[in-house]
């Protein structure tokens, strides 16, 4: 999805059909690309609607009710629509999409290039107009995500020690990792496997740890720095309070085509004795 700065101009609101002068200036300024299934939109049935908004209330914190409440009239059909459309008794069609990367087109992209190469220190390129800090963003798993995620999964068994879905082991598991600020989050027991989503931010990549029954003193870890599943040679380790430094991270083998806003399934293995065997992840 390309996006042109464009000027428009038109008569005042009683003149209707007014003439229209249109600019679109070129190249393009930037290329956006959209959070994967977080559209909200008045087509939609007001029970999707409902669960769309919990969803990015869960996700980003962001209460529409409270901060756009016209916005939230417009999607249910209650909003007071413009002049225009009323004299083309149009009604309308509001859908709101959430961006989550934004690149500059190639020659605003040089143009920035060429500034950094001007200035010669940070704090002047700080105080320049086409300046923007790079900002890290992270994302937490929706109810979309753990929807899609079961969905791929589809009951298939996931565990390599003989359990089943049926077989509730006695550990419960909670996972912690660069999305969260490592803030815990309750792993599911699905096909004999712990399962859990994980959105790739703003970085490209994210680490991981695990802690049983969610205490701090019971960390599972990896025994090498940023093991990935393409390495060799780790073992899992734990359940102690020594894995400071020792993440999984998933991003750090350029096959893996981890970009921002891409998911993977995290999925826990046990032994037959209840214990943590196996750590491994895949795309969904």
């Amino acid at each position: 999805q390309w996006v042109f700065p464009v000027q428009l101009f038109a008569g005042g609101e009683c003149s209707f059909p007014a003439n229209v002068e249109q600019e679109v200036m070129v190249p393009p300024f930037a290329r956006y690309f959209f959070e994967q299934g977080g559209e909200i939109s008045s087509r939609l049935p007001e029970n999707e609607r409902r669960d769309k908004l919990c969803e990015v209330l869960q996700r980003w914190d962001l209460d529409i009710q409270q901060e756009g409440p016209a916005l939230l009239a417009l999607l249910a059909g209650a909003g007071q629509p413009s002049t225009t459309l009323k004299a083309l008794s149009v009604a309308p069609r509001v859908t709101i999409r959430f961006v989550s990367r934004i690149e500059p087109a190639p020659p605003v992209r040089d143009l920035l290039a060429a500034v950094e190469q001007v200035l010669p220190t940070e704090q002047s390129r700080s105080r320049c107009l086409m300046h923007f800090p790079k900002v890290k963003e992270r994302a937490l798993a929706c109810t979309t995500d753990w929807k899609d995620m079961l969905l791929v999964l589809n009951g298939k068994p996931q565990s390599r020690g003989g359990w089943s879905s049926e077989d509730l082991p006695q550990l419960k598991l909670w996972i912690v990792g660069t999305w969260s600020s490592w803030e815990p989050q309750r792993m599911k027991w699905y096909s004999g496997a712990f399962v859990c989503p994980v959105v790739i931010g703003s970085n490209g990549w994210e680490s991981f740890q695990l802690l049983v029954n969610g205490s701090w003193s019971a960390v599972i870890y990896p025994s090498a720095i940023d093991a990935s599943v393409w390495d060799k040679g780790w073992t899992v380790c734990g359940p102690d309070e020594h894995s400071h430094g020792k993440n999984w991270q998933i991003g750090k083998i350029r096959v893996e085509k981890t970009t921002p806003g891409s998911r993977f399934m995290v999925i826990v293995c046990l032994n037959r004795a209840g214990a943590v065997a196996s750590v491994r992840w895949r795309t969904f």
